[in-house]
């Protein structure tokens, strides 16, 4: 079999592209370790108490130096807060609350379309509409306007 330099110039080059990637990834696996191990130890520095909307405004503002607190471990009771008792609905009355408020807010978008419809075709809508039989007599054009209604009325053909 025939192995020109160039094959083995390729498989050198695969081989020195491998190690180096080995290696890149043991160094990452080993910063990630040590990001970790830091993570873990600021958690166990962190305050206890959370800082304040004032306190967070000072700090971003920078009227106020970020100041470590120290750690201080208390035992607070749990604090029993009383809620207000609002009668329960049902999951039946809650559904027939929320059809009841959907059905209104449809029937009022039902009647922005169609007041925005009726604007549109206002301009469309015949100026005068013929009123009957007794109008068409009233003037010479309206004589001629009834002769062709009796023509299309009487018809040749059943």
């Amino acid at each position: 079999m025939d192995i020109d330099v160039g094959t083995l110039v390729y498989i050198a080059l695969a081989i020195i592209y491998f190690i180096v990637q080995s290696n890149s990834k043991n160094k990452k696996k080993q910063q990630k370790r040590a990001a970790e191990a830091n993570d873990a130890e600021q958690e166990t520095q962190r305050p206890s108490r959370r800082p304040t909307f004032e306190e967070l405004l000072e700090e971003f503002t920078g009227q106020r130096q970020v100041q470590p607190v120290p750690a201080v471990e208390t035992e607070e009771e749990p604090q029993v807060v009383q809620t207000e008792s609002k009668p329960r609905l049902s999951s039946y009355e809650a559904s027939q609350k929320r059809a009841a408020e959907r059905k209104r807010e449809a029937e009022e978008e039902a009647a922005r379309i169609r007041a925005r419809v009726n604007e549109q075709f206002d301009p469309y809508h015949p100026e005068e509409e013929e009123k009957g039989y007794s109008d068409m007599f009233s003037d010479l054009d309206s004589a001629k306007r009834a002769f062709i209604a009796s023509e299309v009325f009487k018809r040749k053909y059943n």
